[in-house]
C-alpha cells in the first residue's frame, strides 16, 4: 500500500489481524505486530480491531489476552456482545467446533485451569457492570462458570 501511495485507515490493517485470527496455528504474534504496526502509523483501533485481535490469541496465556482487554479500556473503547463472547471463548480455550450447550459447558469449564475460570468470571462482571449485552453462549458461559463456584462452595 505504501508503494502504491494508498491511504493505510484502520480497516486495512483489521483485516489483516482477523487474518492471523483465521489462520492455522499460533497466531498472536503477527496479530500483535500489525496492531503495533496500526498504532505506529497513527491509526485508532476499534472495537473490530481488538475483537479481531483477541480472537487472534486463542493459544496465548491469559496475561496477554487480559491486556488486550485493558488497552481497550485504556483507548476508551466500550466492549460489545462480540467482544464479549470473543473474550470468554478465547480465554476459555472454547474449541471452535464445539458448540457447548450449557451441560457440556459445564464438563469443559471443570476441567480447565482455574487461573482461567477467574479471568472469565471477572470479565463477566465487568461486562455486566458496564452493560454490555450477553450473547446466548456468553450467558450460557455465564451460567456454566456460576455452576462450577456453587458447586465449589
Amino acid at each position: 500500500m505504501n508503494r502504491s501511495h494508498l491511504s493505510m485507515h484502520v480497516g486495512h490493517v483489521t483485516a489483516a489481524i482477523r487474518a492471523c485470527w483465521n489462520s492455522e496455528g499460533r497466531s498472536d504474534n503477527a496479530a500483535r505486530m500489525l496492531y503495533s504496526f496500526m498504532l505506529d502509523i497513527g491509526l485508532e483501533p476499534n472495537i473490530v480491531t481488538f475483537t479481531c485481535l483477541l480472537g487472534a490469541h486463542e493459544a496465548a496465556s491469559v496475561e496477554d489476552i487480559w491486556k488486550i482487554y485493558t488497552d481497550m479500556q485504556q483507548a476508551g473503547v466500550q466492549a460489545d456482545v462480540v467482544f464479549a463472547e470473543t473474550f470468554l471463548i478465547t480465554v476459555l480455550r472454547k474449541p471452535k467446533a464445539v458448540k457447548w450447550d450449557y451441560d457440556e459447558a459445564v464438563v469443559a469449564l471443570r476441567g480447565l485451569e482455574p487461573h482461567r475460570i477467574q479471568a472469565a468470571q471477572a470479565a463477566l462482571m465487568h461486562f455486566k457492570k458496564t452493560k454490555v449485552r450477553l450473547s446466548t453462549l456468553s450467558s450460557r458461559i455465564d451460567r456454566a462458570l456460576q455452576r462450577i463456584a456453587a458447586e465449589g462452595t
